[in-house]
């Protein structure tokens, strides 16, 4: 069996499930949920589904129960080797962002997702540009420089500001510089929004890093920092084993901030 901790929010949690699904899809093992101390209930259950915000995902998987040896991995650090190779049960309590794991399974995990939800559902213009500011409490603001630079060498007819925190002064500065739409509803629909979105300029989240990963966006303007020193998740030379840079798809771009 694999016993998987959801730690952290919505986006976090959405990596443990699927390293969860597809361990259980290679070894044939069934699944167990549970919560960390550190969860903050941002993951629902409605009936025999999870909800992560607004995606729905089987809480139920069938397969083989073996709990003798609980081989646990845990921070960012998971080596399919020696899972595969593991004769017992498998434990899963850290963040494991790293698109490595998820690679080869990427149409397993995309097929999953879009068997039980109806994502792609909003009209946007063709040529129109989604930004992701995640503001509101949040340790890894990424630079707001980052926005403008692509935005004064590519021309968009209509852009798109998802944010939760409407009246930051980095909104209100790329108000003076821009003419933007503003969105900033619940998570659930602005997690829909950008998965709708044309292109995309997403920040350090996890949250955005989903919604790039199911939208049809054209262009995904991924930002990465060269400065070990500076405060991010998402660095040019990996740090802390985590790697989120979606590196077989060419419409995914490395952006140095």
């Amino acid at each position: 069996m694999v016993n998987v901790y959801f730690d952290g929010q919505s986006g976090n949690n959405l990596f443990q499930y699927f390293l969860g699904r597809c361990i259980a899809k290679e070894k044939g093992y069934s699944l167990t949920f549970k919560y960390t101390n550190n969860q903050p209930n941002s993951v629902k259950k409605e009936n025999d589904f999870f909800i992560f915000n607004g995606l729905k995902l089987p809480t139920h998987i069938e397969g083989v129960v073996n709990e003798k040896d609980d081989l646990l991995f845990k921070s960012h650090i998971f080596d399919w080797g020696e899972c595969l190779k593991h004769d017992g049960s498998i434990t899963l309590k850290g963040y494991f962002q790293n698109y490595e794991f998820y690679k080869e399974y990427k149409k397993f995990i995309l097929k999953e997702i879009f068997k039980y939800n109806n994502i792609n559902n909003i009209e946007q213009e063709d040529d129109s540009i989604t930004l992701h500011l995640r503001l509101e409490s949040y340790p890894w603001i990424t630079p707001i420089s980052f926005y403008i630079n692509i935005l004064k060498e590519k021309e968009y007819k209509v852009i798109y500001v998802v944010t939760d925190s409407p009246n930051h002064k980095h909104i209100k500065k790329l108000k003076s510089m821009f003419n933007i739409k503003v969105i900033s509803n619940t998570p659930k629909d602005d997690f829909n929004f950008l998965c709708n979105s044309k292109n995309l300029i997403i920040s350090q989240s996890t949250f955005a890093w989903w919604a790039s990963f199911l939208s049809k966006a054209k262009n995904i303007y991924f930002p990465v920092i060269n400065d070990y020193n500076s405060n991010g998740i998402w660095y040019n030379q990996p740090k802390r084993n985590i790697d989120l840079f979606v590196n077989d798809e060419e419409r995914y771009k490395r952006i140095i901030i």
